[in-house]
């Protein structure tokens, strides 16, 4: 899913792409690995900040969801614990 949404952007499809034209070396001056290291180590780096962004973000929702809030029950507050998963 990361990989999708990666190439989803327009500079990472063209490094994609222009990763499909080096391998063919009838048209290509340059070598395959050129761009492919290049854009293994931005396709790395930017997936380990979305699962850092996502685990910070799962932390942050347990929080909030796991708060205890006050419910008016009966005409007066009542203390109310909501666990979720």
């Amino acid at each position: 899913m990361n990989l999708f949404e990666q190439f989803k952007r327009a500079a990472n499809s063209y490094f994609l792409v222009l990763l499909i034209l080096q391998a063919i070396p009838q048209i290509s001056t340059l070598s395959w690995y050129t761009t492919l290291v290049p854009l293994l180590l931005v396709l790395g780096i930017t997936a380990v900040k979305d699962l850092v962004d996502d685990i910070v973000r799962h932390r942050m929702d347990n929080e909030v969801n796991n708060r205890t809030c006050e419910v008016i029950r009966e005409g007066r507050f009542v203390v109310f614990f909501l666990i979720s998963n």
